[in-house]
């Protein structure tokens, strides 16, 4: 089963939610789940990247302020875009942030 997650922020700029969501996933990694995490490309991250099992792929802020652009990173359709070809066809998406939730 192929399950997709989106948020604004994620490893290696952890807090609460963050965290969680490592936790979570890197379990359902080990239950034998292909998790695919897409989230912001922020300072002096990759574009893609596995950790523990976890496919992250980030996509590009609209701006290099990322606090402002956590907040508008859904409405633009050229990252809704961007998002959908790389999660491709999943069977669960979870998305935990109201930014992210948006897309």
């Amino acid at each position: 089963m192929k399950i997709g997650v989106i948020s604004d922020l994620f490893y290696p700029y952890t807090g609460g939610a963050e965290n969680y969501l490592i936790n979570l996933e890197s379990r359902l990694v080990k239950k034998g789940f292909d998790v695919i995490h897409v989230t912001l490309k922020l300072p002096n991250t990759k574009f893609f990247e596995v950790f523990n099992g976890i496919k992250i792929y980030r996509v590009k802020a609209i701006t290099k302020n990322f606090k402002k652009g956590r907040f508008i990173f859904p409405l633009t359709l050229p990252l809704k875009n961007e998002i959908l070809k790389v999660l491709g066809k999943v069977d669960i998406l979870h998305v935990t942030t109201y930014p992210a939730s948006i897309t």
